[in-house]
């Protein structure tokens, strides 16, 4: 299977075999800078954990990246063209993923170029200024940054929920728009244009409460309390980021219609747990940071011996 899909790609297996073992190698090296770079103290994760509560409420992003890095000593054309002819390929089709495994010189490459949730205060000025006029699932063209070229996907984007200690539960206010399994298609567009001005007319649970109350339909009102994991995963998926307040979009169920929104978001407490999702965060961004800096100096160096 894995000779069927590189030769469909028209990648050489030998070159991709030495790709899997430079990376491996690559990534053994970075460990053992980032195990040499210290221990995390206390104050470190303190400091995060503040960070994180104190944006609460403030716009986080679901990005995934390919970086390109160059030398600011030298001219960058050929990094230019090579992070071109890369946006390129994305928009004739090649999977994102695919492309920053093979080319990203970023960490996150291994994770087919999944940064994770970030806030606007991580990222360079320019690249925050284009992550923020990105709609979801849009593509940038290639951004410049001090460091090298950035392509960046948005794949989601929410309000920070803060600190999260454990796991999630919700309150949600649900309206049902019925529909017989056999309703014929102009039912099911009436009742999916009636479910969009619901969306977009209500603008708090208790907006939500009171048209529940006018329309009068059964298996609709509230449901308190319950563990995100414990909802059916449509209903979860539609929930997990939603902003408290903001109604869904229609939701196709085998019962109708749903609208939903969430009154209420708590964690259950688990300050520890936390910590170490902290630890573990500030840990991956000190490997980031260490191959890029190794990269640099790699080029940097192959540079000089090239011109002596």
């Amino acid at each position: 299977n894995m000779a069927k899909l590189l030769n469909k790609n028209n990648m050489d297996t030998l070159t991709y075999e030495r790709q899997v073992e430079a990376k491996i190698a690559w990534g053994q090296i970075i460990r053992n800078k980032l195990a040499k770079s210290g221990e995390l103290d206390e104050e470190n994760i303190n400091a995060q954990i503040r960070l994180i509560r104190n944006y609460k409420g403030r716009p986080e992003y679901l990005v995934a990246e390919i970086f390109i890095s160059f030398d600011a000593g030298r001219s960058d054309l050929k990094e230019q063209q090579l992070v071109n002819r890369l946006y390129q390929q994305i928009k004739d089709g090649t999977p994102f993923g695919q492309v920053a495994r093979s080319f990203s010189e970023s960490a996150s490459a291994a994770r087919n170029g999944n940064v994770g949730w970030i806030r606007e205060d991580q990222l360079d000025p320019n690249l925050a200024k284009i992550i923020s006029n990105l709609q979801r699932d849009e593509l940038s063209v290639p951004v410049k940054a001090p460091d090298g070229y950035y392509i960046l996907l948005l794949k989601n984007k929410r309000l920070a929920h803060g600190l999260i200690l454990g796991e999630t539960s919700v309150s949600i206010q649900q309206i049902l728009l019925p529909l017989k399994n056999n309703a014929a298609k102009s039912e099911v567009q009436a009742q999916l244009t009636l479910a969009q001005s619901i969306s977009r007319s209500v603008q708090n649970c208790k907006d939500m409460e009171a048209l529940e109350k006018e329309i009068g339909i059964p298996k609709t009102g509230k449901i308190l309390g319950v563990k995100l994991s414990n909802l059916l995963p449509s209903i979860r998926k539609a929930t997990q980021n939603l902003d408290i307040g903001k109604a869904s979009n229609p939701i196709r169920s085998k019962a109708g219609i749903l609208i939903l929104m969430v009154c209420s978001r708590t964690f259950d407490e688990d300050e520890e747990k936390a910590r170490r999702r902290v630890a573990q965060y500030i840990s991956q961004r000190r490997a980031e940071l260490i191959s890029r800096r190794e990269l640099l100096d790699l080029r940097r160096s192959a540079f000089i011996e090239t011109r002596e």
